[in-house]
């Protein structure tokens, strides 16, 4: 069943609203709107990034998520809104990369340290030296 232009409109505006809630873009009113609500099929559930920056930390544990069904073509008006969620995806990708390479750091870092010779014995590393 197709939707009317009007319905395709609205059923895009609510699933771009759950997404950018989700990935802290949203006004806050917005946010709260959509925090627990699917959208033809879709289904994300997100927290509240109090502080408003983009991919900030949410009290809720993230959930799966899964495609809307039947929304029907992006109408053109809304290209801007997906653009600008768009970068903020990749966005959030290029920091998790960032993330995810200082942690192999790290445990490259800690697997070079000495084990020490006896079990009682503490090791400590210096990491201002």
């Amino acid at each position: 069943m197709s939707r009317e232009p009007g319905e395709t409109l609205a059923a895009w505006q609510a699933a771009l609203a759950e997404l950018e809630a989700a990935a802290g873009i949203a006004p806050k009113a917005a946010r709260d709107a959509v925090a627990n609500v699917g959208s033809d099929g879709g289904s994300l559930q997100s927290g509240d990034a109090s502080d408003g920056r983009p991919g900030a930390a949410s009290p809720v544990p993230p959930v799966r998520w899964s495609t809307p069904t039947d929304l029907g073509p992006l109408p053109s008006s809304l290209a801007g809104r997906v653009e600008r969620l768009l970068a903020v995806q990749r966005d959030a990708i290029a920091r998790v990369d960032e993330a995810r390479r200082a942690v192999l750091g790290h445990l490259g870092a800690l697997g070079r340290v000495e084990e020490s010779r006896e079990p009682s014995r503490s090791v400590y590393l210096d990491v201002t030296g």
